[in-house]
């Protein structure tokens, strides 16, 4: 289905802290370890499609921004060594991204982001990104595009109107869940957001089939084709036209959860991408974003293609099942 993958977004820097449980407002706890790591959610999900599909012929490109620094310098080179073609990687005066991650023992973080480099994407900066990409393009509707919120929402509007404008299929992370203009939804084929953005956006906590239908219905409304609703260990809805899945968590020794969003993302991609039917895709997504949670840091334990097969093979009784 897919020939080519564009991921623009967001590249920071994730320093990690690890914590016995995370503090409410006003409490100090001790940590039990520091270490710093590659992030930001267009960056993960550009390293988590390369490693997926690493010695396919399915090129993948990344577009952000970088500061002008170490952590930016080091970034670049991260994406280079994963597979990921760089080529549309920005340097601005600034320094790079940073998120800082609180990470307790069950596994539950808390991040802040300071965006840095990233609010450098411009507009006329990412209007520069999908001319190139509609320029090399032969057929359109075989390059995905993988969005997510942690650049200016004008730079992400700026890429998904042209290229929904020529049949590129728009993947939307909506994290962090920020207002969108109402014709922004009917240009996107696939969002992907977490309960607590989904009730942002519909007033409705999706806690179980009917709430997430619900809340699915309600954002279809605006429209938007596919609905996916990830809900953590629980694991995920599934809401479109004709179909409508739940698909169980693989089940695994968390270690961090910091990036399984992004994981899952891009998996969901790629699996579109091999022609599986989506009942497979959130299989094959679920089993990607579980490997990732068993590592340090949001890329430390990104899978490849055969480790995620492997899953899959181990536990063959975590399916998708129609509602």
């Amino acid at each position: 289905m897919f020939d080519m993958y564009l991921v623009a977004g967001s590249i920071n820097t994730d320093y990690n802290v690890r914590l016995p449980v995370l503090p409410v407002p006003g409490e100090t706890v001790t940590g039990t370890s520091f270490s710093r790591a590659f992030g930001g959610k267009g960056a993960n999900q550009a390293v988590a499609l390369g490693r997926l599909l690493a010695g396919s012929d399915k090129p993948v490109y990344f577009a952000g921004k970088r500061g002008n620094d170490d952590d930016g310098r080091r970034a670049k080179e991260n994406l280079e060594s994963n597979g990921v073609d760089t080529r549309l990687v920005d340097t601005a005066e600034s320094h790079t991204g940073m998120a800082l991650i609180e990470i307790d023992d069950e596994a539950n973080n808390r991040i802040v982001v300071v965006p840095g480099a990233n609010g450098f994407c411009t507009p006329a900066w990412a209007g520069e990104i999908a001319e190139t990409m509609r320029a090399s393009l032969d057929d359109p509707a075989r390059l995905c595009c993988l969005l997510q919120l942690e650049i200016p929402l004008p730079a992400v509007t700026a890429i998904i109107e042209p290229l929904a404008e020529t049949g590129c299929f728009i993947m939307l992370d909506p994290a962090p869940a920020i207002p969108l203009d109402s014709g922004l939804w009917s240009l996107i084929d696939a969002v992907t957001p977490n309960q607590s953005e989904i009730r942002s956006f519909t007033g409705i906590f999706p806690d179980s089939d009917r709430t997430a239908r619900s809340a699915a219905e309600k954002l279809r409304t605006m429209g938007t084709r596919a609905v996916i609703i990830k809900a953590g260990s629980t694991g995920v809805w599934y809401f479109d036209e004709q179909d409508e899945f739940f698909c169980p968590t693989f089940r695994v020794n968390a270690r961090d959860t910091t990036a399984a969003g992004d994981v899952f993302n891009a998996a969901f991609a790629a699996g579109l991408g091999m022609d599986l039917p989506v009942a497979e895709t959130l299989r094959f997504a679920n089993a990607a974003a579980a490997i990732s949670v068993t590592g340090d840091g949001a890329q430390g334990a990104m899978p490849t293609f055969d480790t995620v097969e492997a899953l899959l093979r181990e536990d063959p009784r975590t399916v998708a099942r129609r509602l």
